[in-house]
């Protein structure tokens, strides 16, 4: 459980363990320890170490590695200097669905939704060939 997360974690910071331990500052043990599942927690001074050099890692999140259960719906945080603004999923999502306009002017938004809609059309091209195939036998 611990181990999953904490790997998920590195795959997401696009680093080795031993990056991340220097990083951070422990020792390359400790994280080889969490991955191979010797260490079943992690401790509040490590959540903080991660915390202060990634802080797109709240304290408790790191925390929340050492229980089997997740949020159902993951709550993204932006934080600045002086203000610490939480939006659910949910909200995310009426908030493009409100400003689609918005959106689909920005070129990376655009790719993304034409990226999404030519593989599903592709998808469905590729059922219907099959559904045909299977009709005329």
């Amino acid at each position: 459980m611990v181990q999953e997360k904490f790997e998920k974690l590195l795959i997401d910071l696009r680093l080795t363990p031993d990056e991340f331990s220097k990083i951070i500052g422990v020792g390359k043990s400790s994280i080889y320890k969490i991955l191979r599942g010797d260490t079943k927690k992690i401790t509040r001074l490590l959540a903080k170490k991660i915390n202060s050099k990634f802080d797109k890692y709240s304290i408790d999140d790191l925390l929340s590695f050492n229980f089997d259960s997740q949020p159902k719906e993951k709550e993204l945080i932006y934080k600045n200097e002086n203000e610490k603004v939480s939006f659910s999923v949910n909200e995310i999502i009426d908030i493009v669905l409100e400003n689609e306009e918005l959106f689909m002017s920005k070129k990376s938004f655009s790719n993304l939704i034409e990226i999404k809609v030519s593989k599903r059309i592709a998808e469905i091209t590729s059922s219907k060939e099959k559904l045909e195939e299977y009709l005329k036998s």
